[in-house]
């Protein structure tokens, strides 16, 4: 019953395989490469990010540390896209699977399980984000692991099943930080039946507690988990965080048709409550599609759940991802563009004079950063080392770099990107912001990027 769910992803993932990596990419790249040589520590690094500061890794990324390992395999394949795209695919794969599973476990009817696995193959959030290597479907495939074994040890209180969904649901923890929700929500549910049952829900802490710890970066000059949590958070009065969730929510998930064909099922509290998961995001500096896909699969479940008792119940649902797929496939595609011409700009602007023996940097983060990197450029920042007197700078304005460039007397010697209107995932002026709601509150709009793209300056003093 999962097999055309998984084809779909595939149909329409498979035709970026060779996308190149885009936005917070190159940062669990960095992470996965620093495992290599330090396994316990993966933020125990310096780099250059947002800030225009050199930093150490673990004082600004609040994610978890699973997240670098997941990577890892990506080094016998020497860190190519097609790889890191099919893991990324085979993790997506096994959340798909995984939620058919637990809408088995949770009664559906066999169409309905299918459904639910179609739903959650569709859903735009889970299709942009499985174009990437940021560590959110990983995230979600722990997540329904682990509450699909949290279930079954609810039906059946084997101990083989507590201690998966004890791991699981840990790792969902240590892949986002913020996920730790997750840990009250079930052990509520698990005391409201008896204690016995919240047993996995207390070793899942240990286990998060301890990796917490045990990865901790062990320069006194680094971060902690909580300071760079606390470092990422942003008190927004203005309730654009509200809205940009909840746009997401209704955009990017079968939401709207879970609340539209509401029906009462076993455990349907419980799948409502995991669809909360995802609120206290608004407390962070950022809300995007991308924080919602370990909610997705209850959203997907209830959806399938309530269109199960429709008589057309077959052509609603092929709509619904029709629907859903079109514009996974248009924001994969303008992804594809953005970073493709971050990729094109490092090998035309950057290696060329790299190679002819020039001093080279760059300002500008995203995939630009890892590709800025590989052409043998050295990125600009407000510490030390800086440019001299007729070095070349090569500016990336899609994420509008600051800092050092700012102030930098140079002269403007090449352009490169195109003004073209094209679809667009982070715009300010199209209101696209499918990464992050501080673009835009729209997951994909169709117009002209914000810039022209890539620009060449020459160091005058």
């Amino acid at each position: 019953m999962k097999w055309a769910a998984l084809a779909l992803a595939a149909v329409v993932l498979l035709p970026f395989l060779h996308k190149a990596y885009t936005i917070d990419d190159p940062i669990f790249l960095r992470e996965a490469q620093s495992v290599l040589s330090d396994p316990l520590h993966p933020s125990a690094f310096p780099l250059v990010w947002s800030s225009e500061r050199r930093l150490r890794a673990s004082e600004f990324l609040p994610g978890g540390p699973v997240a670098a390992y997941l990577l890892v395999p990506l080094a016998l394949a020497r860190w190519r896209e097609w790889a890191g795209h099919l893991l990324v695919f085979g993790y997506f794969a096994i959340a798909i699977v995984a939620t058919v599973a637990l809408a088995g476990r949770l009664g559906l009817s066999p169409w309905a399980q299918q459904a639910a696995g179609l739903l959650t193959a569709s859903a735009p959030a889970a299709l942009g984000m499985a174009g990437t290597v940021m560590p959110d479907i990983a995230a979600m495939m722990f997540t329904v692991l682990g509450m699909e074994r949290y279930i079954e040890w609810n039906q059946s209180r084997q101990t083989a099943a507590g201690i998966r969904a004890a791991v699981f649901l840990a790792l969902a923890a240590l892949t986002r930080i913020n996920l730790l929700v997750l840990l009250p929500v079930a052990g509520y549910h698990a005391v409201r039946q008896s204690w016995r049952i919240a047993l996995p829900v207390v070793l899942a802490a240990g286990v998060v507690l301890a990796g917490y710890l045990i990865t901790r970066d062990p320069d006194p000059t680094g971060g902690t988990t909580v300071g760079a949590v606390g470092h990422q958070l942003g008190l927004d009065l203005s309730g654009r965080h509200v809205v940009a969730l909840l746009i997401a929510y209704l955009t990017t998930t079968p939401l709207l048709v879970a609340l539209l064909t509401h029906r009462r099922m076993e455990q349907g509290t419980l799948l409502w409550v995991w669809l909360l998961v995802p609120i206290p995001l608004i407390a962070y500096i950022q809300v995007a599609p991308k924080y919602l896909l370990p909610a997705l699969p209850a959203a997907a479940i209830l959806a399938a759940h309530g269109l199960d008792r429709f008589a057309s119940r077959t052509a609603i649902l092929a709509g619904i991802t029709a629907i859903g797929a079109t514009l996974g496939f248009l924001i994969l595609s303008a992804d594809a563009r953005m970073a493709g011409a971050a990729r094109t700009a490092a090998a035309r602007l950057i290696r060329p004079r790299v190679d002819a023996g020039q001093r080279v940097w760059f300002a500008g983060h995203w995939g630009w950063h890892w590709y800025a990197e590989e052409a043998g450029a050295m990125v600009l920042s407000v510490d030390p080392p800086f440019p001299r007197q007729g070095d070349i700078v090569v500016s990336s304005s899609v994420d509008r770099p600051v800092g050092l460039l700012a102030v930098l007397p140079r002269t403007l010697i090449e352009s490169w990107g195109s003004s073209a209107p094209s679809g667009q995932v982070m715009s300010r002026q199209g209101n696209a912001g499918f990464f992050s709601d501080l673009w835009g509150l729209l997951p994909w709009s169709w117009g002209p990027p914000d810039d022209t793209g890539f620009h060449v300056w020459r160091v005058t003093q």
